[in-house]
């Protein structure tokens, strides 16, 4: 489908062009007047919008059950002993894209003369951006500004600890003794009676630990040879692995548990020279709630600060304001500037990137000559003459 729009563009362009003659005209649409001809090409020079993608990563933190027994039974100081969630700012990264300056769209009109033996090819981008005049090998688009990220949350809750937990009750077997007493005789009657009666938190801790202990003793006799069966290397790195494991899982019932996840968020700001080196509000953020709300003014200020390096400004002089009276293929000299987020007086990320809409528009006539531009500036990339 883009291949054959360009085509269809550049068949288009044949037609009316190659029976005209005189100068080719061009024009900004926003002075089209009611009365001008809307018969003609159009195409668009790129302004650049900036990017900033923040990586937030949460951790959230969730106590173990037997967390108050860790010390006691196991010698643990530092476990995790209330549930909390907190957010940091771990990657932070400027870009930019390119799309069409709704200001600079440009009609070229066929000349009013025809012209034989001359033919004006134009390349132009899916989304109408100029690529090249009067060459005649077709380029693919530069870049590609998609952009999507997936996410993989892990919920957690005090119930994720169950599946490491025996069960709650047991049984309980009570000797119940009788005095019979039949005449000068005494009898003693024993009776054993059976209940289930529900663990306490500290029996169940108590439990658990012996039983990781117990681990720990299995471990001691794989790596000092105490087993009695001779196992292979393999085996018993194998079943070392398993035992590590599993007393890992069941230590989480004391020290707790810690997971981490990373969302993405992208705000994209679109500059303009009258915001040049003005802070622009981006987003607040907080350690134990991550990026707010829009309307919420707590947490720490992220505002976004733009630098116009200003390299173009000879050439800004030299052109004077003199646009609408030039002819030929419209084209931008592009400009670069500093993108800076700032939190706190403090530079936190910082680029230096190209900003089309900062730089200066001239024209080429291009009679006799194959040009090409890059498509993501709208700058000049060769200029070749026709024989």
């Amino acid at each position: 489908m883009k291949r054959l729009f360009e085509l269809l563009v550049l068949l288009t362009s044949g037609l009316f062009l190659s029976a005209c003659s005189g100068k080719i005209h061009v024009v900004n649409i926003n002075d089209i007047t009611e009365k001008d001809d809307l018969a003609g090409v159009y195409y668009a020079l790129p302004q650049t919008v900036v990017t900033v993608d923040v990586s937030i990563t949460k951790t959230d933190k969730i106590r173990g059950p037997y967390y108050m027994y860790a010390n006691k039974y196991l010698g643990l100081g530092n476990v995790v002993t209330g549930n909390s969630a907190s957010y940091e700012i771990c990657r932070i990264d400027i870009g930019s894209y390119v799309e069409p300056d709704p200001l600079h769209y440009y009609m070229i009109k066929p000349p009013r003369k025809a012209l034989r033996k001359r033919n004006l090819l134009i390349n132009l981008s899916e989304s109408g951006l100029i690529k090249s005049i009067n060459e005649k090998t077709i380029s693919a688009d530069i870049g590609n500004n998609e952009y999507s990220f997936s996410e993989n949350e892990a919920s957690i809750t005090s119930e994720t600890f169950n599946y490491l937990v025996d069960a709650n009750i047991f049984e309980r077997i009570d000797t119940v003794i009788e005095m019979i007493h039949l005449d000068t005789i005494t009898i003693e009657r024993h009776t054993l009676r059976s209940s289930f009666v529900e663990k306490d938190m500290e029996q169940k801790a108590k439990e658990v630990a012996e039983y990781i202990i117990k681990i720990k003793e299995k471990k001691f006799e794989l790596l000092s040879g105490f087993t009695e069966i001779p196992y292979e290397r393999a085996t018993i790195e194998y079943m070392y692995e398993q035992l590590d494991k599993l007393e890992n899982e069941y230590l989480l019932l004391f020290t707790g548990i810690s997971i981490s996840k990373t969302n993405t968020f992208r705000f994209v700001y679109l500059p303009k020279k009258e915001e040049v080196e003005q802070p622009i509000h981006l987003f607040n953020f907080s350690e134990s709630e991550g990026i707010l709300d829009q309307l919420r003014q707590d947490g720490d200020e992220f505002v976004l600060e733009i630098k116009n390096k200003a390299t173009t400004n000879p050439l800004s002089m030299l052109f004077g304001n003199r646009e609408n009276k030039k002819n030929g293929i419209f084209y931008r000299i592009p400009e670069y500037g500093t993108v800076s987020l700032i939190c706190n007086n403090k530079v936190e990320a910082e680029a230096s990137l190209i900003i089309n809409q900062f730089g200066v528009v001239h024209s080429i006539e291009p009679s006799n000559l194959q040009l090409q531009f890059y498509p993501n500036s709208g700058a000049i990339n060769s200029v070749g003459i026709e024989r």
